[in-house]
């Protein structure tokens, strides 16, 4: 059964500034779009009770597993789980898991009841769902093991969460802030049976206005976790402030259940899903990367306990920082000679390890660890350090699908 929804007139918009015409712009949620002709399938069914913690899944118990080898000297570092679905292959990159500047001069061994392994990555394509436990072991040159660690695998049904119907907000910088990653996702969640999915966010990418058949982010090129906490600027473009933020005395506030008035009616998401730290770390030098770190870490609090002020029920998932393009000629030709492959290796590896060491035992959050799935080589084109190129894009869609998965069934 299906019925048009009423012709919405809104009134054309201008920059990104305080002006009435971009209000209006603002006002072009999802729930009320300006295509008189797009159809609605009320068909589909509604999760009533739109309550995040009504997920049964949500925040998995942590196993107890060394997952993290502070002795061994390349800092072998996984996460407590790696999230997997049916049908869909799931792979361990083994250089993404180590420090060490010689990483070519490494072996791994990867030990599993499932899956298989070659020089470069761990693989599995499971049939059913359930836990499997993936020890890694690390070997110098001469084959001496300098390090083990171990998690879970966990994979869920494909069809996991078909059933539900959920608001998801996507909070990042550029890597999510033309929205492709975003419609890749929706994509691969449709064609596992999934209709009942929306995203929320004031843009389509780019800034582009939003409309109902079109995803919507919050995320920005260059933006840092302290960003959308405290920008606010004059101009004419879309990413000049945060959304986040209101003026109230000529002075910044936050103003978070104002943004979800415009955007969501009102309501808070049902998951949150956070992807920063790119920029926050990207400048660090040996002598400020820990700075940096520390103040990346004071904000990616103080915005996760002022987003759970007004959304006390909402699942929230924390990325982590995938590694780069392993080209050292692609961090020349970006920043010309400013920022340097091997040192943002080495603050995207501390970041990593900063981010599990606080969380990976929270019961309030969960961890999405995109670190571990990540090709340096194929995600990656030749002039880009850090922007995946589609395939990269697809697989990073891919692991925040295997985490909904498994938080939603």
């Amino acid at each position: 059964m299906k019925r048009f929804l009423p012709g919405l007139i809104f009134m054309s918009a201008v920059g990104c500034g305080c002006a009435a015409s971009q209000e209006a712009k603002n006002a072009e949620i999802p729930d009320n779009p300006s295509n008189p002709n797009r159809e609605i399938d009320l068909t589909v069914p509604v999760w009533k009770k739109g309550s995040g913690k009504d997920f049964s899944g949500a925040y998995p118990a942590i196993p107890d597993v060394k997952n993290m080898d502070d002795a061994s000297p390349v800092k072998l570092t996984l996460p407590k789980l790696v999230y997997g679905m049916t049908g869909v292959e799931t792979r361990v990159y083994f250089h993404n898991l180590v420090d060490s500047r010689e990483k070519e001069k490494l072996r791994f061994r990867a030990d599993c009841p499932v899956g298989s392994s070659n020089e470069r990555y761990w693989s599995y394509t499971p049939e059913k769902a359930g836990d499997n436990l993936l020890k890694i072991t690390v070997e110098d040159a001469s084959g001496k093991v300098i390090g083990t660690a171990e998690m879970i695998v966990r994979v869920a049904p494909a069809e996991s969460g078909n059933d539900r119907n959920a608001v998801i907000l996507m909070i990042g910088d550029s890597i999510l802030g033309n929205a492709q990653i975003t419609r890749f996702l929706q994509a691969g969640i449709q064609e596992r049976g999934n209709r009942n999915i929306r995203f929320m966010g004031s843009h389509s990418g780019q800034g582009e206005p939003l409309a109902l058949d079109k995803v919507a982010v919050e995320a920005y090129g260059g933006w840092t976790w302290d960003t959308f906490l405290t920008l606010w600027k004059p101009g004419n473009e879309y990413n000049c402030r945060s959304k986040f933020l209101k003026m109230v005395d000529g002075k910044p506030q936050l103003a978070i259940q104002e943004y979800l008035d415009k955007y969501n009616a009102g309501k808070a998401p049902d998951i949150v899903i956070l992807y920063l730290g790119c920029n926050d770390i990207a400048g660090g030098k040996m002598d400020t990367i820990d700075k940096r770190i520390e103040h990346a870490v004071k904000h990616r609090d103080l915005l996760i306990a002022e987003l759970r002020k007004v959304m006390p029920d909402a699942l929230f998932g924390v990325a982590l920082l995938s590694p780069a393009n392993s080209r050292p000629s692609a961090f020349e030709l970006n920043y010309k000679g400013t920022i340097q492959k091997e040192q943002y290796d080495y603050n995207q590896f501390s970041y990593v390890r900063r981010m599990l060491s606080d969380l990976q035992n929270a019961t309030d959050l969960s961890i999405i660890p995109l670190y571990v799935g990540t090709d340096t080589i194929e995600d990656y084109p030749e002039n880009n350090a850090v922007h995946p190129i589609a395939p990269g894009q697809q697989k990073l869609a891919r692991m925040f699908e295997m985490w909904l998965k498994n938080v939603m069934k």
